[in-house]
């Protein structure tokens, strides 16, 4: 028999277990309706949480198309130039770059530059009608702002559609770049084409016509300019050209007499050669100079050459010429001849090189060199040496045949009969006579 107390034991745990039963079966059902909850949340902390760390396999700069060209619009001659905003034209302006290097086409804020180069890379000065020119072979630089940041640009060569390059615009709109024109180009008028994005999110298509040469270096190098004459007398306002050609070879020209080495550039004596003509207006004197850039950087610099007489009166002058983009190591010849200068006997040519004001921070100064030229006066001294020779070689010949001593001797009998005559008695008949006489009778 079991007492009391141990009977409310018993019923005691029964309701404990009663109770556990219940409680478990709340906390099921609590914790199945948890796990929806618990799954999202982790999904939002995925999405937005920072502990949580996640890997890029996009190329954050991927490659861009470059924009389509418009061969329809590449119909211009070597001085046009169009600019197409959308398929809207709008004017532009076509100007000479500075130093005479390349062309500038311009509309609010955006900017284009064009130049050519030869095989040897260097920059081409625009011709003398201030057309945009190129050799086969050689290439041209863009040089580009105003554009929308970060869009593709592309450059084409016309007649027939040939992509020479592509690029993408910096963060401020910008790009440059040099695109190689495809050998054995043919040489004539084409047309150049750059097509890119404005900043308004309209395509933009700048065309312009610009002249390929075949043969590098000869003409695009030389540039012909009027000579400024000082208006002295003898001198005469003929032409002035100025030829500028690379060197080739390891560029040394430090050992040459009178080279100046500057540091930044080196510059060699200026040469002066004459050369004398036949006619009394005539003549020509050819100055030139060889510089080097010793830099680490390109420079623009310019050239001014000028001729005076002995006495330093001014016979001519080529102001503003341009050495431009004169790259690392690079030397280049420039040479100046000035034509039709009149008869003088002794020149001095002067060349002042005006390089930029500060090249990898260090200033510089202009130099000027300059050189005597002789001319044997006069100039048509020749032709009165070739009169005088022939006339030797006759007397020569005439002498050899017997011809001269004839010539003499007749002289000679005609002078003692004139002197026979002037004293008044009669005549003697000469030799001559007395052969004609004996052969009648």
């Amino acid at each position: 028999m079991i007492g009391p107390g141990r009977q409310a034991g018993v019923l005691l745990t029964r309701r404990q277990l009663t109770s556990l039963a219940v409680v478990l079966v709340v906390a099921f059902l609590l914790f199945a309706s948890f796990i929806p909850a618990a799954a999202s949340q982790a999904e939002d902390d995925d999405a937005g949480g920072t502990s949580v760390s996640v890997e890029v396999t996009e190329d954050p700069t991927p490659t861009l198309s470059p924009p389509s060209p418009r061969p329809d619009l590449a119909t211009l001659d070597v001085t046009g130039a169009s600019l197409h905003f959308g398929d809207q034209q709008v004017a532009v302006g076509r100007n000479v770059a500075a130093h005479g290097v390349g062309l500038v086409f311009t509309r609010g804020g955006y900017r284009v530059e064009i130049w050519g180069r030869d095989g040897q890379g260097v920059s081409l000065p625009v011709d003398s009608n201030g057309n945009l020119i190129v050799d086969s072979g050689g290439s041209l630089f863009v040089k580009a702002s105003g554009f929308q940041p970060g869009t593709p640009a592309a450059v084409y060569l016309y007649s027939t559609p040939t992509l020479l390059g592509q690029l993408t615009t910096d963060s401020a709109g910008s790009f440059s770049g040099s695109f190689a024109i495809p050998p054995g180009t043919s040489a004539g008028v084409h047309q150049v084409q750059v097509v890119g994005t404005v900043e308004t999110n309209q395509p933009a298509v700048l065309t312009a016509g610009l002249l390929v040469y075949a043969a590098p270096g000869t003409p695009p190098s030389t540039v012909t300019q009027p000579v400024n004459t000082g208006g002295t007398s003898g001198s005469s306002s003929g032409g002035a050209t100025v030829v500028q050609t690379p060197v080739t070879g390891d560029g040394d020209i430090d050992s040459e007499p009178g080279t100046l080495n500057l540091g930044i550039f080196s510059i060699s004596a200026l040469r002066a050669v004459a050369e004398p003509s036949l006619s009394l207006t005539g003549g020509a004197v050819n100055l030139s100079f060889t510089v080097r850039n010793n830099s680490a950087s390109a420079f623009d610099a310019d050239a001014r050459f000028w001729l005076t007489s002995l006495f330093g009166q001014p016979i001519g002058a080529i102001d503003g010429i341009p050495v431009a983009d004169l790259q690392p190591n690079e030397v280049r010849r420039v040479a100046a001849r000035f034509e039709s200068i009149g008869n003088w006997v002794f020149y001095r040519g002067y060349v002042t090189f005006t390089p930029p004001e500060v090249v990898d921070n260090t200033e510089l100064q202009p130099v000027t060199r300059e050189a005597g030229a002789f001319v044997p006066p006069p100039a048509a001294l020749p032709v009165i040496g070739l009169v005088a020779f022939a006339a030797l070689v006759i007397v020569v010949w005439l002498a050899v045949t017997g011809r001269l001593w004839f010539l003499l001797g007749w002289r000679r009998d005609e002078g003692d009969d004139d002197s026979e005559g002037n004293d008044g008695s009669a005549s003697a008949p000469s030799s001559r006579e007395l052969v004609v006489s004996g052969a009648s009778s």
